[in-house]
C-alpha cells in the first residue's frame, strides 16, 4: 500500500469515527433535551420510549449520513461501518442501563445508518447545487 492509498484509508476511517461520535453526541444531547422537556411539561410516560427510540434512530441516520457525505462511492458501506460503531456504543449503553440488548433494534439501527449513508452519498454539496441552478438560468 503506497502513501496516498494509506492516507485515503485513514481519511475514510477518520470520517467514519467522526460520524459515529456525531451520532453519539446527537443521542446524548437529544436524550438530555427530551428529559428536560419531560421534566418541565406534563407528558404521558408512554411517550418516553417513543421519543427515546426516535432520537436513537435519528442519531443513527445522521451517523450514516455524515460518514458517507463527501464520499464518491459505496455510501451504504460507509453508513454501515458508522452504524456498527454507533450500535457498539448503543449496546454498551444498553448494557449499563438496562441489562439486556435488543438484537432486533440493533439490526434496525444498522439498516437506518445504511440508509443514512445512501442519502449522504447522494447529497450534493451546496456550491455545486448553486452552480447548477445558475447555469440553468
Amino acid at each position: 500500500m503506497n502513501h496516498s492509498e494509506q492516507e485515503g484509508v485513514t481519511s475514510v476511517s477518520n470520517r467514519i469515527i467522526r460520524a459515529a461520535v456525531t451520532g453519539w453526541l446527537v443521542l446524548f444531547v437529544g436524550v438530555l433535551l427530551s428529559a428536560l422537556v419531560f421534566h418541565i411539561f406534563y407528558i404521558p410516560e408512554v411517550a418516553i420510549s417513543w421519543v427515546g427510540g426516535a432520537i436513537t434512530y435519528i442519531a443513527a441516520l445522521l451517523s450514516g449520513y455524515r460518514a458517507a457525505k463527501g464520499a464518491k462511492r459505496k455510501g451504504f458501506m460507509k453508513g454501515l461501518w458508522a452504524g456498527v460503531l454507533f450500535v457498539a456504543g448503543y449496546i454498551v449503553l444498553t448494557l449499563v442501563f438496562q441489562a439486556r440488548v435488543r438484537i432486533f433494534s440493533s439490526l434496525i439501527l444498522l439498516a437506518v445508518a445504511m440508509v443514512g449513508g445512501m442519502v449522504g452519498i447522494n447529497q450534493k454539496t451546496k456550491p455545486n447545487n448553486i452552480r447548477k441552478g445558475i447555469s440553468r438560468l
